[in-house]
């Protein structure tokens, strides 16, 4: 999995430390891209993946999209019951409803692609919740996905977010 931290403008957010810029200009656009491995999507559930860095204390990351795009390999993914959801890491709480995966872009048999834009969020959350959290993409299914024996499937998600000082 690598991740590549860039402004609207392409500018590099992560200096040479590895530290991450986010929140230098107020109501900057930033955009987060992350490639996740077949065998980083075939764990999800048990281990979601990091799209998005912490902003750090006193700052929420606010996701406006989400873009998702499946380079095929060899063979699909596999899945009976499985949802993905963008969420808050620390909290738990949805960022997306539920991107429901049967038919969809993740299980084709070629190169596809798929959005996904905010619920509304953080209704009757604690007023802590998403304040310094990761965002990242969760498997809410009843499993694992299979599949992809070929193990040679990637998906690259980027999100488009701004952070907000509280």
């Amino acid at each position: 999995m690598s991740t590549n931290l860039t402004d609207r403008d392409g500018v590099s957010l992560v200096d040479n430390a590895g530290n991450v810029l986010v929140g230098e200009t107020p109501n900057q656009m930033y955009s987060s891209t992350t490639v996740l491995t077949s065998a980083v999507v075939k764990a999800l559930r048990a281990t979601p993946a990091t799209l998005v860095a912490a902003p750090g204390a006193g700052k929420i990351n606010i996701v406006d999209s989400v873009f998702f795009y499946l380079t095929y390999g060899s063979n699909v993914f596999t899945e009976t019951a499985d949802n993905l959801v963008v969420e808050y890491g620390d909290s738990g709480v949805d960022i997306t409803g539920a991107i429901e995966t049967t038919g969809s872009w993740l299980v084709a048999s070629a190169n596809a692609f798929g959005t996904a834009v905010p619920a509304a969020i953080l209704t009757g959350a604690a007023a802590t919740a998403g304040v310094n959290e990761t965002i990242q993409l969760t498997n809410t299914g009843d499993g694992e996905f299979a599949g992809n024996a070929g193990n040679d499937n990637t998906v690259t998600v980027v999100v488009n977010y701004h952070t907000v000082e509280l």
